[in-house]
């Protein structure tokens, strides 16, 4: 999550290219996502792809500016600059950040309702956000909306693993468990700057093995 003071100094710039990995990893679930779905056409995989695209996205835009910080940082500026800018592009991040981040993960979680009205996403959408962004604890508020939306996905994963016990049914239940984890180690980063690491190499797991588990439905 893009908040530069909670990241311990020997991770400064790996986090950068961590999320580079993440934009990379989920924009080709997303392209994977697209392509079974043109063949199966299955409109739960196109709402997959779509919400794997804005997450793409969001960790994209939060690379580019937690390297906007660390550029800041290392100016030779006066001290009061650096924390201004620092400041300015911390707040912008996190805003746009929470946006897409959240706007896919909604999408998941209605794709998992399966409830087929576009006002069932817009309730929980507006809800969510606004609850985020007038609030003065936005980080662990967000924290807290993801952690709860990626329990109910995995939960979704869990129901249809026991009515299938497939092996890619059991790597999606495995992902999405790393990503709630991986959520709420982030939760207690707000406190403690190395669960922002262990957030991280969660969160690097379970994209991988979702990527996996579209690459093994599409060869067969």
């Amino acid at each position: 999550m893009t908040h530069i003071f909670l990241v311990p100094k020997w991770f400064f710039g790996y986090d950068v290219v961590l999320e580079l990995l993440f934009s990379l990893v989920c924009i080709l679930v997303s392209f994977y996502s697209y392509k079974i779905y043109k063949l199966s056409h299955n409109n739960q995989l196109k709402i997959f792809g779509v919400s794997f695209f804005f997450i793409s996205i969001a960790y994209l835009a939060q690379s580019f500016i937690n390297f906007a910080v660390i550029s800041n940082l290392n100016k030779t500026i006066s001290i009061f600059l650096k924390l201004r800018n620092v400041l300015i592009f911390n707040s912008i991040g996190l805003i746009i950040f929470i946006f897409l981040f959240l706007t896919g993960l909604i999408l998941l979680v209605y794709m998992t309702l399966k409830s087929g009205s576009i006002k069932t996403f817009i309730l929980i959408w507006i809800i969510s956000l606004s609850g985020i962004f007038f609030s003065s604890r936005k980080l662990y508020l967000f924290y807290l909306f993801s952690s709860i939306f990626l329990f109910f996905i995995n939960l979704h994963y869990f129901k249809n693993y026991l009515k299938k016990k497939k092996k890619r049914n059991l790597i999606m239940v495995t992902s999405f468990l790393f990503l709630f984890f991986g959520s709420i180690h982030f939760i207690f980063s707000v406190n403690h700057s190395l669960f922002y690491m262990i957030g991280h190499v969660l969160e690097l797991f379970a994209y991988l093995l979702i990527l996996l588990n579209l690459i093994l439905v599409l060869k067969k």
